[in-house]
Formats: C-alpha cells, structure tokens, sequence
C-alpha cells in the first residue's frame, strides 16, 4: 500500500519478557502524559516517504496533462500537414467514433476513403482501424474543411505511420 499522506502515529506496547500487548488505557496517568509528550516530539519527525503517494499522483497528474497538450499540438501540426495514409479519429454527432484515411492529396483538396463501423469509445478506435473496413465510400475535403472540423472538435487526433 503507497501511503498518500501521514495520517500519525500508532503507539504499540510489548513487553519483551512475556510478549503481552498492552493498551494506551492500561497505563497511569503518569505513564499516559509521558507517552504523549513523547509522541508530540517524534511527531514533528514524520518520515519523507509518508507523502509519497502524493508524489506519485501529482507525478501522474502532471504527465497525463503533458501528454495531453503533447498531443493537440502534434495533432495541430498534423491537420496542417496532411499526409497520404494519415488517419483522423472523428467524433461523429452521435456520439460514436469513427475514422477517415487520407487517400490522395492535391494541392488544395484531400480525397479520404470513410471508415464503415463506428466505435462508442475513442480508446476502441484501433479495433476498427483496419484495411477491410475502409470500402468504397469516398468524401473530398478541402484543407480549409478540415481544420474546420479540427477546430470543431469533430477531429480529435490523427494517426501517422511514421
């Protein structure tokens, strides 16, 4: 278990003779006021490793938000480069995910072959990225189009194979 923070101290009592555990409400008051004057020093003491779990998950928090800028800028600089094999994830207005491959490119209009199956999830979209399922349903855009959607977020990323 990765502790997230220090939560304080357990006080445990054995008797090195007889193994017997003893309770806090087993001691006198006098033994109870030393053993708590003796936990308010040791208390400022609390070991580094104690918040490592914060480390870990701010760590984590911080590397999915890198990737995720990563990301849209490397998806940015794709929809204005647009290469012959590049696929764009599309968030349909269904709500479903589908894709376009890019065919042929001229000078200002880019010829795609439209994906058949939709996906429910983005993180399915490889399931249905295959070359049997682009069929004969072509569309033109022109590269104005296409940043449009980008920008609509009908576009969501673009996979190269590089």
């Amino acid at each position: 278990m990765i502790p997230l923070f220090a939560v304080g101290k357990i006080f445990e009592c054995e008797c090195s003779n007889c193994n017997k555990e003893f309770d806090f409400e087993d001691f006198s008051e006098n033994e109870k006021q030393k053993i708590l004057n003796q936990k308010e020093i040791k208390e400022a003491e609390t070991p580094w490793w104690t918040y490592s779990g914060i480390v870990i998950l701010l760590g984590l928090i911080i590397f999915s938000i890198n990737s995720y800028f990563d990301n849209d800028k490397l998806t940015k600089e794709r929809i204005n480069t647009p290469t012959t094999g590049d696929v764009y994830v599309l968030k349909l207005d269904t709500g479903y995910y589908s894709t376009l491959k890019i065919d042929t490119i001229t000078h200002d209009s880019i010829y795609t072959t439209e994906n058949d199956f939709k996906s429910y999830l983005s993180s399915d979209i490889d399931d249905i990225d295959t070359p049997e399922n682009y069929t004969t349903q072509k569309e033109a855009y022109s590269k104005k189009e296409l940043i449009e959607l980008f920008e609509k977020d009908i576009i969501t990323s673009i996979k190269r194979k590089e």
